[in-house]
């Protein structure tokens, strides 16, 4: 598991790699938490290209995560990631998933 993260022009992005699981997803809801919570972040885009494996587990944490970051007023949006995954998705949250940063970026209000 890999966690990249860039702050652009008041957006945080998070690009992800590698395999997501009940295993590791505690570190990524640290650092998340952190942003939203310590750093008042609120626009996120979360890339899931590069994402081999998640599991249900870490798809309920993004889901407690979409919670908290519309209790700050932000928004979090998730794109680029392969169709096993966005079947799981699909299937377990209402989020819309977008093909690109670019497209995630362009409905964000800033």
């Amino acid at each position: 598991m890999n966690i990249n993260t860039e702050f652009k022009k008041g957006v945080l992005f998070v690009r992800l790699e590698g395999v997501f699981n009940k295993n590791n997803s505690s570190l990524f809801e640290e650092e998340m938490m952190s942003f939203i919570r310590y750093q008042g972040i609120n626009n996120i885009i979360v890339n899931l290209d590069k994402i081999n494996y998640i599991d249900e587990e870490t798809i309920n944490l993004f889901l407690y995560l979409d919670n908290v970051v519309k209790s700050n007023n932000g928004s979090i949006h998730y794109c680029s990631c392969i169709s096993s995954i966005k079947d799981l998705f699909i299937r377990k949250t209402s989020f819309h998933l977008y093909d690109s940063e670019l497209k995630a970026l362009s409905v964000i209000n800033i």
